[in-house]
């Protein structure tokens, strides 16, 4: 092989590994960062509140929402994220043909989804939407990193679900395990019919130490194949 295409596979090499670097933690996903099935549990989010422990995909487009009223499932482009609510084993609503889950429609409860992003990460960016309002923390901080609409606004019921929020770019200790948390409040509504949901698409960016010793790493392996070829 020429001296330049063994620099062009090593180039590519390395991008590849920054760019696998990288962490898709938006909800409805595997350990992968890939899309899940439709009532996979996410194993990635811990959900507490209305007696409920688990979070499923939620299917859009099956009742009661009719696929228009919350934002798109965000499956094909960058960040990732999907629609998931709070599983209440204890429900009895009555569900459309084929949906075999009991979602949580629990009124006026706050329901809290929490992700750990291991160490190594510098920086989370993306957004996110819920049903009804929301907001994120971060590290168990009190003052929300952003929130949704209707937030400030609770019980009021501003539609939350039909917008994403802003997009943020937060900044991590790499040094640490972090930790995000959502807060989403069910407002009072006629149920069946008034599910909890909520939407995360955030990519976790690694930090630019680690980037920078793969590239070093990189530049010696260049530095030995030239000598070698030379």
């Amino acid at each position: 092989m020429k001296r330049t295409g063994i620099v062009g596979v090593l180039v590519g090499g390395l991008a590849l590994v920054a760019q696998a670097a990288t962490m898709q933690i938006g909800t409805g996903l595997d350990g992968s960062g890939n899309p899940l099935n439709a009532y996979d549990q996410d194993l990635n989010y811990g959900v507490s509140g209305g007696g409920c422990s688990t979070a499923l995909v939620y299917p859009l487009g099956l009742w009661p929402l009719d696929g228009s009223a919350w934002v798109p499932n965000q499956v094909l482009n960058q960040p990732y994220g999907q629609w998931i609510s709070p599983l209440d084993p204890t429900t009895t609503w009555e569900q459309h043909a084929g949906v075999t889950k009991n979602f949580s429609q629990a009124p006026s409860t706050l329901f809290t989804f929490t992700r750990t992003i291991p160490a190594g990460f510098s920086s989370i960016s993306g957004k996110f939407s819920s049903d009804n309002p929301g907001a994120m923390f971060l590290n168990g901080s009190a003052a929300p990193v952003v929130q949704s609409p209707g937030w400030s606004q609770i019980p009021s019921d501003t539609y939350d679900w039909g917008v994403w929020t802003k997009f943020f770019n937060v900044t991590l200790n790499p040094n640490q395990v972090n930790t995000i948390t959502f807060e989403v409040y069910n407002l009072p509504g006629d149920a069946p019919g008034n599910p909890a949901g909520l939407i995360v698409a955030v990519t976790a960016v690694p930090d630019g130490g680690l980037t920078a010793m793969l590239l070093g790493i990189g530049m010696l392996g260049l530095g030995a194949i030239r000598r070698k070829v030379s």
